[in-house]
Formats: structure tokens, C-alpha cells, sequence
């Protein structure tokens, strides 16, 4: 298989169109796996994922050129910090080179809440197609465990109306032993 040049990564992820057509990681993996197949998703995962490291560094960088005056971006926690750089690089080349040239627009969208988790799903392997056999076996356990929770349901039913009879009784002796306290009294 051919190498995926990163002009053929970065098209792609404007076909993908993150941010501005879906950020339905489900409906955009079921998409193009279909589409691309899983060694060519590998493949674009890795670009992904280099240049979402490669906006790490960049914080990294700028942070440490202004630590005397320390500077520090707000850019999340770690989870965050990672939802957002994989938004940025999902939005495309052009918010990518944007934030590698000033890190601080990261800062920006961090605060501003203008990014969304994460694009890095849309590189997980969607779950096959349910076969009929599949569904049979659901629909049969489904019928068994019906079936069991009506038993359990009715065992429950049988014990409840024991103790509701014992209830009864314990409550006589209650009413009895009140009434022979006030007599006594």
C-alpha cells in the first residue's frame, strides 16, 4: 500500500470536514472505513496523531521561550488539552498552522469552550454490522432472561406475601401486648 502523503492526509481531513459538516466520530469511522479501509485509517491516524503532538511541542515551546515572563497557556487538563489539539487538527490545515505558528489561539479556544471531543474517535474501528445470527441470538436471550425475571418476579411475589402474613401476626401480638400495658396501667 502506498505511503499516505500528508497533502492526501490533510485532504482527506477536509473531506472529513470535522467541525464544519459533523463531529459524529461514529457515523464519520462507520464512513470511512467503508471508504478507506482499515490500513489506510491506520495511516491516516498516525498523521493525526504526529500532528497532534506536533501542537504539543508547540505549547511546550512557547511556554518555554516565555518562562521568564511566566507564561503559562491555559489550554485544560490533560484530557482536554488532548480533545483540543485533535478538534484543531480535525478542523484542518489551516487552523493547524494557525495554532503552530501562535499557540496562544489554543489558549483561546480552550477558554472559549470552541472545540469538541474528539476527533481522535473517528479512528476507532466501528463495530461490524450485526448478522442475523446475531440478532437471533439477542432476541432468544432476550425471551430467556424475560422468562427468568418473571420467575424471579413471581419467588419475590410468594415471599413478600409470606412476610406481609407474618407482618400481620407480629402485628396482632403488637395490638395485644399494647392492650394488656393499659390494663395493667
Amino acid at each position: 500500500m502506498k505511503e499516505l502523503t500528508a497533502n492526501k492526509a490533510w485532504a482527506l481531513i477536509a473531506e472529513i470536514g470535522w467541525g464544519s459538516r459533523t463531529t459524529d466520530y461514529n457515523h464519520i469511522a462507520e464512513t470511512y472505513f467503508k471508504l478507506l479501509g482499515e490500513k489506510k485509517m491506520t495511516q491516516l491516524a498516525s498523521f493525526v496523531g504526529a500532528r497532534v503532538s506536533d501542537l504539543g511541542k508547540a505549547v511546550e515551546k512557547f511556554e518555554e521561550d516565555n518562562r521568564f515572563d511566566n507564561v503559562s497557556l491555559e489550554v485544560g487538563s490533560d484530557d482536554g488539552f488532548s480533545d483540543l489539539r485533535y478538534h484543531v487538527v480535525g478542523l484542518g490545515k489551516f487552523a493547524f498552522e494557525q495554532a503552530m505558528e501562535d499557540p496562544k489561539l489554543l489558549q483561546v479556544r480552550s477558554r472559549s469552550g470552541q472545540y469538541t471531543e474528539s476527533f481522535a474517535y473517528c479512528f476507532s474501528q466501528p463495530e461490524p454490522p450485526r448478522t442475523e445470527e446475531n440478532k437471533l441470538r439477542s432476541r432468544e436471550l432476550l425471551v430467556k432472561n424475560v422468562a427468568a425475571l418473571e420467575k424471579q418476579l413471581r419467588e419475590i411475589e410468594f415471599e413478600l406475601s409470606t412476610v406481609r402474613g407474618q407482618f400481620s401476626a407480629v402485628n396482632f401480638l403488637l395490638n395485644q401486648v399494647l392492650e394488656d400495658t393499659k390494663k395493667s396501667a
